[in-house]
């Protein structure tokens, strides 16, 4: 058959050769580009974007397959909801700027989950689940997470609390020093995880300087992290009933995280401050004797 010739893919590309994605839908434009490892908002306000809900859009996309091209659908499924369409995806790959193009258009009636769509001058239908990226508002599409760190980009933190002595951290390989004394990887490991984990539950302002007595106010307590991406702080600032918010540098806006969030933080901050020295030359001596084991055991 013929038929059989053609391709069931939408798209052509590979998901880290993505630059740039602008997705538009009822009056809301949403640009995305890619900077390092990161995907930042452009429009409809600059910002990071929320990486899960970037991951799973690209994932999404470059699954997409085409159950019938139009010409082998019957006459009742040819309104299509493409003209206009209901929603537009523009991708752009790689260095030299390739364009690759979704139109997004009605439900198939009488089907389940199939929506009319078209690309590459192909108009179709497709299983692809893209209906709620196009539902969501700009704001949704913004990063609540603290940092777009991972654990293991982190090479250096200082932190500074109200009432406590500083203290700076540093990565050698797989150990950490406070100051110049080795302590317990587990004790880092918990606190770098409460901070890359943690999450806000909402963005309270563009710039502290919006916020009366923010900008300028002492944070309660400040991190530095430092990595071959950059360097980023944040700033717990004021404390308010069930949370506090947070200035970010890197991204200039204020959040406000939950109690649970920032107490969790707290006793991360406590348990590396407290932790006792280790000695990196420590050998681990297995019993001898043991008829069980064997010399190579």
């Amino acid at each position: 058959d013929p038929g059989a010739w053609r391709s069931r893919e939408v798209f052509d590309f590979e998901l880290d050769a993505i630059t740039r994605i602008a997705l538009g839908a009822e009056g809301v434009q949403v640009v995305l580009v890619r900077q390092g490892s990161d995907f930042w908002l452009e429009t409809p306000f600059e910002d990071l974007a929320a990486a899960d809900q970037v991951e799973n859009l690209l994932v999404e996309l470059a699954s997409a397959t085409i159950d019938a091209f139009a010409d082998e659908q019957p006459e009742s499924n040819r309104e299509t909801g493409l003209d206009p369409p209901l929603g537009e995806i523009e991708l752009t790959v790689g260095h030299n700027g390739e364009h690759q193009h979704l139109l997004w258009g009605a439900v198939v009636e009488n089907s389940e989950g199939l929506h009319h769509a078209s690309s590459r001058s192909q108009t179709f239908v497709t299983r692809a689940d893209l209906q709620p990226y196009f539902e969501m508002s700009a704001a949704e599409w913004r990063s609540l997470a603290l940092t777009s760190f991972e654990t293991f980009e982190i090479d250096a933190l200082r932190v500074r609390q109200t009432g406590h002595e500083e203290f700076f951290l540093t990565r050698d390989g797989a150990a950490w020093a406070r100051g110049e004394k080795e302590i317990s990887f587990p004790s880092v490991s918990d606190l770098l995880y409460a901070i890359v984990d943690a999450r806000a539950l909402s963005v309270v302002a563009e710039s502290a300087s919006e916020l009366p007595g923010i900008d300028a106010a002492e944070p309660v307590l400040e991190m530095w992290l430092q990595g071959e991406t950059g360097e980023q702080s944040i700033a717990f600032l004021a404390l308010t009933d069930g949370g506090a918010q947070v200035r970010l540098s890197d991204r200039g806006v204020v959040l406000f995280v939950a109690d649970n969030e920032f107490t969790e933080i707290l006793a991360k901050v406590a348990q590396v401050r407290s932790a006792e020295s280790v000695k990196s030359d420590a050998v681990i001596q297995l019993p001898t004797g043991d008829p069980e084991l064997s010399s190579d055991q």
